[in-house]
């Protein structure tokens, strides 16, 4: 497998966005009321990619397999492009990411000559080539601190599209705070009803070579991640959440012991098609979900039934017991393939029609070892109304 890879360094300190249009950093001080701060760090990545997309070195590179993973700094940068920018990532990981600047500590001495007091509230500049940074022209003029305010952008950007991508954390990381960074995450991560996995450890801040990635884009048996760098942007991936083998979240609650988010739910996908490629049409949505991750042999739904998880709902309206994309494992165990629930669903007035809530999915217990029996499996379907991709 051949594959480019781009290693910008953020010699700045920028935190992989950008500074002040008018005031020069390098001379002191900080940017005075007027100023706007730019994403001119963002921005030249971006180039980087584009450029390399268009006139490659040597073979052509893929547009439709572009990836981006960072640690620390760098992990704050990829959370940031997996929020912004997926059309052109197609998945992400970040390993101890700063997640909201204000609450930055120390840290908000490196950025404050950049971006200006958080009393100033500055206003941001977003551009991007090939017309990439368009959907976020909206937020243009928003305050840079509260642009940059991962966990809040989380919760309330429900509409907008965003890369499904991995994170790790660490209980004991002394440099990236906990209970600023690393606590608020999970709970901001499962309201925003979008793909994601990850991780909470013990290791301190240390590089935790993609270890919370979702199990479909985990690093295949050569150690490549993105399940060997196959995962594919324009195709549909589900956003799982609440599993019964989940952390506890709640808004009142933030985890406090080391665990996972969405590392037992396998689901098959073009580069995982371990029960066939996925049905991934504007009128409909299909995939297998296997419990027990990616370490464990799925078998596919032999039956030839489909697990339609479908139900009712009026436009405009939440699903009563139902969350966007809120697919827990169930308590119960049915047989592969057995029917979990069935009816129609249209996307709520918080976003585009291309999200839909469905109640539940059971999966079989996975092996205990690998002369176990194989885990069972489900088939997941969407029928989407009234237009968009499921």
């Amino acid at each position: 497998l051949c594959a480019y890879v781009i290693a910008p360094v953020d010699v700045s300190e920028t935190w992989w966005f950008g500074f002040a249009q008018e005031h020069d950093y390098r001379q002191g001080g900080a940017p005075a009321a007027g100023d706007r701060i730019a994403n001119y760090t963002e921005y030249r990545v971006l180039r980087m990619v584009y450029d390399l997309l268009r006139d490659p070195i040597s073979l052509p590179a893929d547009p439709e397999r572009v990836y981006v993973s960072g640690f620390s700094m760098g992990a704050g940068g990829a959370l940031a492009f997996a929020l912004r920018y997926p059309n052109v990532f197609a998945a992400a990981y970040a390993s101890k990411p700063m997640t909201n600047y204000l609450e930055g500590g120390g840290w908000l001495g490196t950025v404050t000559p950049k971006w200006g007091r958080t009393t100033l509230a500055l206003p941001v500049e977003i551009a991007g080539p090939a017309g990439w940074a368009d959907p976020l022209q909206p937020y243009n003029g928003l305050a840079v601190y509260a642009w940059q305010n991962h966990q809040e952008n989380l919760r309330t950007r429900l509409g907008d599209e965003m890369v499904p991508f991995g994170l790790a954390q660490a209980l004991n990381d002394t440099s990236i705070p906990w209970a600023s960074q690393g606590a608020p995450m999970a709970g901001a991560l499962t309201a925003s009803r979008h793909a994601w996995g990850g991780v909470i450890t013990e290791n301190g801040h240390v590089w935790d070579a993609y270890a919370g990635l979702p199990p479909t884009l985990q690093p295949d048996g050569d150690k490549a991640p993105f399940a060997g760098l196959q995962a594919r942007r324009s195709e549909t991936v589900p956003a799982l959440t609440n599993g019964s083998a989940d952390l506890t979240v709640s808004p009142n609650i933030t985890p406090t012991t080391v665990g996972g988010y969405n590392q037992t739910l396998r689901w098959s996908s073009s580069w995982d098609a371990w029960d066939g490629a996925p049905i991934d049409t504007a009128a409909k949505y299909q995939i297998s979900l296997c419990g027990g991750g990616r370490g464990c042999r799925c078998q596919p739904v032999r039956d030839g039934r489909d697990a339609d998880c479908r139900r009712d709902a009026q436009a405009g309206t939440e699903l009563p017991h139902c969350g966007w994309s809120d697919l827990p494992v169930a308590e119960s165990r049915v047989p592969g393939g057995e029917l979990v629930d069935s009816g129609q669903v249209q996307a709520d007035a918080a976003g585009p029609p291309h999200r839909a809530p469905v109640r539940g999915v059971a999966t079989g217990q996975p092996p205990g070892d690998s002369a176990g029996p194989l885990p069972l499996s489900s088939t997941l379907e969407i029928t989407t109304v009234g237009g968009g991709r499921a």
